[in-house]
């Protein structure tokens, strides 16, 4: 790979010089997001810029975050760990000089082809390409289906592996997003509500212990996220104290898998505060209805 140069002198290129022998023109070009999986540094911006054959990295700190920046330093400590053969480009340097290492351009691209996968196979997803493109009035709601014989056994394997599934990629969680709600079977003519039976606190407790991001994915009219709070807060006899602390160790456990979903697929913080904001007033506008959701 040849060396790269700064040149004092560089500027954009004009349209009017587009074709000119000084005009360094990209092959392919591309800007994404990216993500360290094993440090989410919630606080920095992070981009990738493809250039061609080469791949740079930004990490951009808030302008009113102190300096230096620990969360900076750390993100960088982790970077170089991971991609060893990078190398920094410092505003002080006037050259920087890269040679060719173990990755490969679909390394480079891997994020964006497994978070967009519609972009880049024909077979695609009919349910998240209408709901990527259709008004969200037209997207029917997803209903989950729990069996009772799943409740009975305790075994939430399968209907967790169905709300991971919904939240695998970056399209797959815009398309299910606020739009999945749940339909219990076995417990119809029952008067009690479904978090009073042990066996179905016992496994929704369990199911949003392995699935804390269903805030995300929970319909706002719907009566999933209420179902789980419910299953998670009750138990017989318990006092208003013991309650609200229930409720707090819920909505920590439900935002905290929110906000670390949200980092890994980098959606935006509007979109993660409009989520929180609905689920707010789902919770909190009723008591949980009854049976079925």
């Amino acid at each position: 790979m040849s060396p790269f140069r700064r040149s004092v002198t560089a500027r954009p290129a004009r349209r009017d010089e587009h074709g000119q022998s000084n005009v360094e023109e990209p092959l392919w070009f591309r800007i994404g997001q990216f993500r360290l999986p094993s440090y989410p540094a919630l606080a920095l911006v992070q981009r990738t810029v493809l250039i061609n054959s080469f791949a740079f990295t930004l990490l951009i700190a808030r302008v009113d975050s102190e300096w230096p920046s620990q969360e900076f330093d750390q993100w960088i400590n982790v970077f170089t760990s991971s991609y060893p053969e990078a190398r920094p480009v410092l505003p002080s340097g006037e050259s920087l000089t890269t040679t060719a290492g173990g990755a490969r351009d679909a390394a480079s691209r891997y994020w964006s082809m497994s978070n967009y996968p519609t972009r880049f196979v024909e077979e695609q997803n009919p349910f998240v390409t209408h709901a990527l493109k259709a008004p969200v009035d037209r997207v029917p709601v997803v209903v989950l289906h729990v069996p009772h014989e799943l409740i009975e056994v305790g075994d939430t394997t399968l209907i967790a592996a169905a709300l991971r599934d919904m939240v695998s990629t970056r399209e797959k969680a815009m398309a299910f997003r606020q739009r999945v709600g749940v339909m219990v079977d076995g417990f119809d003519d029952d008067p009690r509500g479904i978090w009073q039976f042990p066996r179905a606190r016992q496994f929704f407790r369990r199911l949003f212990i392995e699935c804390p991001f269903v805030m995300l994915v929970a319909h706002p009219d719907g009566g999933l996220l209420k179902l789980l709070a419910a299953c998670w807060l009750y138990e017989d006899g318990m006092t208003e104290e013991v309650e609200r602390q229930r409720m707090g160790e819920f909505l920590n456990r439900a935002l905290h898998g929110l906000n670390a979903l949200n980092h890994i697929l980098a959606l935006s913080e509007e979109q993660n505060r409009e989520t929180c904001l609905s689920a707010a007033k789902l919770l909190f506008a009723e008591v949980p209805p009854s049976a079925p959701y």
